[in-house]
Parts: structure tokens; sequence; C-alpha cells
């Protein structure tokens, strides 16, 4: 970390004041724009599923529904604060924004109702234009939130306040995640030792914290020991953002309580916790059933496939470590070699890096073992996971949670996240999955599944459900 003076700061944070206004202008009529054009897509497939079946929708009742539900989902959404852009992680904005969904069509029926009996097309309309609207609006969003990060009018500039060491911990996280919102521009804090650092300047130590004054609107301090006796109601910030010295919190669904004149943090322990299992289990099969229904045919035609370009069976069963420690048997498409062990045991006694890649993520960026032409294209696409789609059905493991791994992957593990995953039932798709896919390492593997076993709720599930398609369609570091 550079060390600049707190009057370098002060200036650029001054100097584009001006530039601020219309950058934020921008970005809410960025946000606004991509509602409305979800809404619009939304309306537009609603209305083409109704024209199939030859229903019509009165060119009034067309308008009233447009106008109600389009003034209702920005009022909304401007009072769950999905137009600002500091603050919220994404997890919070889809959360928001599925509530905004729900809420939509409540003004429209109490308009249709005052006016008379309300006509089952419209309401037909209303519901499909509801169903469709939270992934079209996600995925607009989330190239609105490119463009804007890109062209940086996304967010707000913060002071960070704490030990070098937790400042570069958590600015490194809000730089690597700047659809967050949070842009440290300094620190105040101890000096920085060699080696540690997230390219965040240091503006003065705690003594010097008067000098903040105009710096920044948000301030996040890092409780420690040093920051002790700090009155955090008088600094100088309209948002100030603690962050606890334990690692252990959750990061979601987190509340406070006032227990006198202390505060507390309460919250569930979603590892241990059951009422949410019969909503998860519903979930699963409102999902897997449609899906594997809908799939069957691709699953079919690239059975087939498999069979024409590698003699063998084109299912296979693995087995794999589940729910409690227990094996589950896990239905795939085969997409390597029926002698796939020996080809393995073989490149990685005669090829170094080979080996130094496989302890590190437990796959191969060139495997020998892949089938030619189908196998690595299924992969990459997933194709090859589809038939768990039946293990979801089964209850074998569930639609979203921690991969199932095989003992030797899982081995690799420390004894305590081990006993930590099997705490949950495994899933078909997970977190790491859909942020870092195969990519990550089995350091992310591990940091990735505690954050969702610690921090696991429905709208967590469905979030990832929701990521998990363009996840795929982008295939990014699946191998």
């Amino acid at each position: 970390m550079s060390e600049v003076t707190a009057t370098q700061i002060f200036w650029h944070a001054q100097a584009p004041s001006a530039g601020r206004g219309l950058r934020r202008a921008c970005r809410l009529l960025a946000l606004g724009a991509a509602d409305l054009g979800a809404l619009g897509a939304a309306f537009v497939i609603g209305y083409l599923a109704l024209s199939l079946f030859g229903a019509e929708i009165p060119n009034n009742d067309f308008k009233t529904l447009s106008l109600n539900m389009a003034l209702t989902m920005l009022v909304a959404g401007t009072a769950l604060g999905l137009y600002g852009t500091a603050g919220l992680d994404p997890l919070d904005r889809f959360r928001r924004r599925a509530l905004v969904s729900l809420w939509m069509p409540w003004p429209s029926l109490g308009v249709f109702a005052l006016a008379g009996p309300v006509a089952l097309n419209a309401l037909l309309l209303m519901a499909l234009s509801t169903v469709a609207f939270l992934p079209i609006a996600m995925l607009l969003h989330a190239g609105t939130t490119r463009l804007l990060v890109a062209r940086a009018a996304w967010g707000a500039d913060v002071v960070m306040i704490g030990s070098c060491e937790d400042v570069a911990r958590v600015a490194s996280d809000l730089i690597a995640q700047p659809e967050i919102g949070l842009r440290p521009v300094g620190y105040f804090g101890d000096a920085p030792e060699r080696g540690v650092g997230a390219g965040v300047p240091r503006l003065g130590g705690i003594a010097e914290l008067s000098s903040l004054v105009g710096m920044a609107e948000i301030a996040v301090v890092l409780a420690s020991p040093a920051l002790r006796g700090l009155d955090l109601s008088s600094l100088p910030f309209s948002r100030i953002i603690l962050v606890p010295q334990s690692g252990e919190l959750p990061l979601v669904s987190v509340q406070t309580r006032a227990l006198g004149r202390s505060a507390g943090v309460d919250f569930a322990n979603p590892a241990r916790a059951r009422n949410g299992q019969a909503g998860k289990r519903i979930l699963d099969l409102a999902i897997a059933v449609p899906a594997l229904i809908f799939t069957a045919p691709l699953i079919l035609v690239v059975a087939l496939l498999i069979k024409h370009f590698s003699p063998g069976p084109a299912f296979y069963t693995q087995q794999r470590v589940g729910w409690r420690g227990n094996t589950v048997g896990i239905l795939k498409l085969r997409s390597m070699h029926t002698d796939a062990t020996e080809r393995l045991d073989e490149l990685l006694r005669t090829d170094p890096e080979a080996r130094r890649e496989w302890d590190t993520y437990v796959k191969l960026s060139r495997d020998p073992r892949i089938l030619p032409v189908i196998g690595n294209f299924i992969r990459q696409m997933s194709i090859d996971e589809l038939p768990q789609l039946w293990n979801v059905v089964r209850g074998d493991i569930s639609l979203v949670g921690p991969r199932p791994f095989p003992q030797y992957h899982l081995a690799k593990f420390s004894p305590e996240f081990q006993a930590l995953r099997c705490a949950v039932r495994p899933g078909l798709t997970g977190l790491w999955q859909v942020s870092d896919r195969s990519g990550a390492d089995l350091q992310q593997q591990e940091a990735t599944d505690t954050f969702y076993i610690r921090n696991w709720s429905l709208w967590l599930d469905l979030f990832i459900v929701m990521r998990t398609f363009p996840a795929v369609l982008g295939a990014r570091g699946a191998h």
C-alpha cells in the first residue's frame, strides 16, 4: 500500500463533484431502462404465448396492465434501493428484485377489480409477464452493471479504517467484486509490512482520523482492539459499515439486536436448521421433475452419440460422498474413455506439469481421458450432468448445494471442512460452479462452499439456479 496524503485524496474526491452528479443520473436512467426493457420483453413473451392459443388481449386492458405494472415496478424498485449502486451484494439485489416482481401485479388487479369483472386473458398475461420478468431483469442488469463498472459510473468511494492486514483482506474482496459498489480510495491504520497490501493507499494513522472530513460518503470500519473506544457516530460519514473481527459469522440474513446498552448479532445456523428443508425439497421437485421431462430427448440423443464414438455403456454411476458421509451413486453420461483410470495414471506418472495441475485443481485442462469430438462439448455445456436430475428426484442429492465429490477429492480438504460439507445434502449445481466453475482451486472451493453452507437460504438457492443457465451457456472455466 502506497503512502499518500489525506489532502491528495480529499481533492481527488472533490474535483469531479459535478461529474459524480452526472454519473448518478446516468446510472439511474440505465438501471430504470433495464427494468423497463425487462418488463417490455416479459410482456412480449406473454403476449406471444397467449396468441399461440388464439387468446386476445383488449388494447385498453393491455395499456392499463402495462402502465400500472411499470409504475409499480419503478416505485417498488426505488423504495427497495435497487437503483442505488453502493453496498448491495448480488444476492441481496436478486432478493429485492424478486420482491418487486411479486408486488407488480397487485395494483393492476385492484384497478381491474374496480372497473368490473377481470378478463381471464388479462390475468394470464399478468401471470406470464410476472414470471418472465425476473430472469430477464437479472440478465439485463448483469450487462448494465458491467457497462457502468467499465465506465466508472458504478458505486461510491469508501475510506477504510483498520489494521493493514484487515484492510488488505476486505479491500481485495471489494476490488475483485466491483458489483458490490464500494471502491476503496484509502485507509487509516498501521503502516504496511513487507508483502502486505491490496493497492489501497495509506492516508495516515488512527490518530489522524480528524482529516477525514469531506473525503468520502461511506466508511468501512474493520473492528480491532486498536479501535476500541472509537466513537463511530463522530465520524463524518453518511454511512458507516462495521466489519466484525470474527470470520465465522454468516454474511447473509444477519440482524442486530438491542441487548440493553449492548448490540448483539442475531443469525441462524443454516447447516443445522431443519425448518427450511421442506421448502428446499419442494423447490427441488418443482424444478427437477419438469427439467428431467424436458431434457429427456436431449439425454437420449447424446447417449446415442456417445455409443457411436466409443463402444461401451453411455451411462455410468460414480460413487460420491453425500449427506452425513453416506456414499451415493451419481448418474452421469459418459464423457471419458472406458479405460480412463489407466490413461490418467500413465499421464500423472510421466508428466510433472500434469501432476502439479492435478494436485492443485483435481482436474486437467488437457485430459487424455476425454472422448474425442463429443466429450469436451458435453462437459463444457454440463450435458453429462443432466441425468443427475434423476438423483434429485430420488432425493440422493439436492438441486443446489456443494458438489458431491469423490472420496479422493474430498480427502484433500481439512477434516473440519469435510465434516461441515457432510452436514448438508450435496447438490447438482452450487455456488462455486456459477462463480468460478472448475477453474477454482481447492482453497477457493473450500471458501465458496463454506460461504454457501453458512449462509444457506431458499433465496440463495433460487439465486444460484438463476445464475446456472448463463454460467453453463458461457461454459466459464469448465473442463
